[in-house]
């Protein structure tokens, strides 16, 4: 891969990255002029925020707690699982619900994990939503989290999720 690199960088007239931490590696390898590199980030160009929130998404719970993206190995949200069982479980909070949104390789494992947690009231794990039960849910949750690990694979990626 680096010997690709070394054949591209030079002849790029710009580089995009997706993140600060793969610039800083264009800048230390390609040799370019500041003004030909740039981070490129992928966004709804429009949010429609004028859709209400949906109390109903926090079945009749205080808070709702969300994450959006895939649900893969290097997602983490089998961690988010966990953490969903150790507030209702051993914190004894019953006033905090979970929508975990997305799908991918490790949804079907991870909805299997949900429910030999005992967790089914207050994990939901819808799949993959239309934007405009999205953008509802974005409004009506209380905390968005991203549960990916640090590692060396997450570190260079940005992932969309959170930046919705």
């Amino acid at each position: 891969m680096r010997v690709t690199e070394s054949f591209t960088l030079p002849v790029a007239d710009v580089v995009m990255a997706t993140n600060q931490t793969v610039l800083a590696a264009v800048k230390s390898r390609g040799k370019k002029r500041d003004e030909d590199e740039f981070v490129v980030r992928t966004a709804p160009s429009q949010l429609p925020t004028s859709l209400p929130e949906d109390p109903a998404l926090k079945r009749g719970r205080k808070h709702l707690v969300g994450y959006i993206g895939v649900m893969g190995n290097a997602d983490g949200v089998n961690y988010l699982v966990k953490a969903a069982q150790h507030i209702i479980q051993t914190r004894k909070r019953e006033d905090v619900q979970s929508l975990l949104m997305g799908r991918g390789p490790e949804h079907a494992e991870l909805t299997q994990q949900r429910d030999g947690l005992g967790l089914q009231a207050f994990v939901d794990m819808p799949g993959r939503v239309s934007n405009e039960f999205l953008f509802t849910a974005l409004k009506t949750m209380d905390l968005g989290v991203a549960c990916d690990p640090i590692n060396d694979y997450n570190e260079h990626c940005t992932m969309n999720n959170t930046l919705e």
